[in-house]
Parts: C-alpha cells; structure tokens; sequence
C-alpha cells in the first residue's frame, strides 16, 4: 500500500540524523550486488556489535548532528542562516571524535571510511572560523544585528561603541526624568514602530512635565516624547541601521566562504550518513 509504517525501512530504521535515513533508504531502493562490499559493510555492523562503548560513542555524537548535507546545499544556494552555518560548524567539530571511533574498528572497512579517519583539515578550520565569527545563540533574521562577535572586524567594534555611548546616554536620560517628574518606575523604552519613549502609568499622568510631548495613550499606560530624545532618535538609529548592516556583510562574506566547501562538506556527510545507516542496523540487530 505504499505506507511507510510496516514497511521493511521501517522496522529497520534506528538511524540518528536525517541524512543518515535517506541513505538507508538509498540502499534499500539499490540494494549492493558486489559480496566483497556488503562484507565491509557488515564489518561495521559488527564492530558496533561487539563494543557497546563504540555504539555509545557514536550515538552521543550522530544524537546532536545537523542535516549537514541539507545544510551545505542552503549555503551554496546563498539561503542559509546563521543557525544554519552553526549547526555545519558544531557538526564537523564532531569528526576529530567521529575519526577515533573509526580507528578503533577492526576489520576490512569500506572506501568511505577513510574519509573518517582522515578528514579535511580544512574543513575542521572551517568550524572554527564559523564559531569565532557568529555567536552562539544568533536570531533568525540575519539582517538586523546580533549576530556578529566583538573583536571579528574593527569597523563593527567602533560602530558598537558609539551605539553603547548613545545606550548611556538614554540610561543617563531616563535617571533625569524620573528625578524632574518624581515618577520612580518612569522607563525609557523603544517600539519597532514609534522609536523611542518614556513610559508611565497612567494614574501619574497629572505628574508629567510641561517639556513632555504625549505620543500615545494605552489602556494603562501613557507614553511621551522629548525634544531631547527626538534629537538623538535619528542618530541612534543611523549607527544601529549601520552597525546591522556591516554585520550582515560580513555574514555573507562567511556563507560564501561555507558554500567554496559545498562539495567536501557533502562529501563527508554521505560518510557519516552510512556510518549512521549501519549504526541503526547494528542496534535493529542486536534488538
């Protein structure tokens, strides 16, 4: 009936990442016809077989690994985010680790083990300089800021500057108007839409300063302008517009960087995704 459960894949698929279901599937659909490679192939089964530590191992790291193939084909198409380009670099920095395990197999193994055992040094240089250059918890839109660490390029660095003077300068204003209006919990806040303003409630509207311009009134709340917030609202939001904006240069100087290494990074990620196939028909056996 063409259904998924039930199937032989399906009572057969113990693997970890996607890519690694997709390969069994492969296999299943072109099943090999040489002995010589469906021995090696058993190798492996059997060396996850005979050491429970070997299949711990490789399950704590296949558990956490990202469609790296999926991942590397966002990047050469110019759509990959930051999370994107994180989870490619905290997936081949699992290959030093993915490389010891393979070397403790006995056995014939077959070609694309050595991939394994000998990965590219590039490519490990590659994870490093995508974590040293994004943080590690970016936001999903890679067009407004944050994504970038400090010290990655001088021009961003002073640009932040200049945005935390104007950050103390709002700090600094906000402790004045609470001091002139005698309104303790008065905050200066920012809204996508109305830029900023200081916030009060609205049953200490009668102590609102004559200097204060009102801009919006909620439910429970009113919200003021100055002429002093005003005048510093167009510059705050030139630095931050441009501190965002070389970011987002230098995010796409590092996909592209990402996307030179499509091929590899595909490369080593069938590697996994058949070591991740076999790992899966290793525990289906076993149960």
């Amino acid at each position: 009936e063409n259904q998924y459960v039930g199937s032989l894949l399906w009572s057969i698929d113990r693997t970890y990442t996607c890519m690694g279901a997709r390969c069994l599937r492969s296999w299943i659909d072109f099943p090999l016809t040489s002995i010589s490679e469906i021995s090696k192939r058993q190798n492996i089964i059997r060396n996850f077989i005979e050491s429970k530590k070997i299949r711990i191992d490789t399950q704590n790291l296949l558990r956490a690994m990202g469609d790296l193939e999926r991942l590397a084909g966002r990047a050469w198409a110019g759509q990959a985010s930051a999370r994107d380009l994180m989870a490619i670099s905290e997936g081949l920095k699992r290959l030093p680790r993915l490389k010891s395990t393979v070397e403790s197999f006995n056995y014939e193994l077959p070609d694309w083990a050595e991939q394994l055992v000998k990965p590219n040094s590039e490519l490990i240089r590659l994870a490093d300089k995508i974590s040293n250059t994004i943080v590690d918890y970016p936001p999903l839109n890679i067009s407004e800021g944050g994504l970038i660490h400090d010290g990655v390029d001088n021009i961003l660095d002073g640009l932040r500057n200049v945005k935390d003077d104007y950050s103390k300068w709002l700090d600094n204003e906000e402790i004045k108007e609470r001091k002139l209006s005698k309104i303790a919990n008065l905050k200066i806040q920012f809204h996508r839409n109305f830029g900023y303003y200081i916030s009060i409630n609205k049953s200490k509207v009668n102590l609102a300063p004559n200097h204060w311009i009102k801009r919006q009134t909620l439910t429970n709340e009113e919200r003021y302008i100055t002429a002093a917030i005003k005048s510093q609202e167009s510059k705050i939001f030139e630095i931050k517009n441009r501190a965002a904006s070389k970011e987002y240069e230098i995010f796409c100087e590092l996909r592209i960087s990402v996307a030179e290494k499509t091929k590899e990074i595909r490369s080593i990620a069938k590697s996994i995704a058949s070591l991740d196939a076999l790992l899966g028909l290793a525990l289906a056996a076993i149960e």
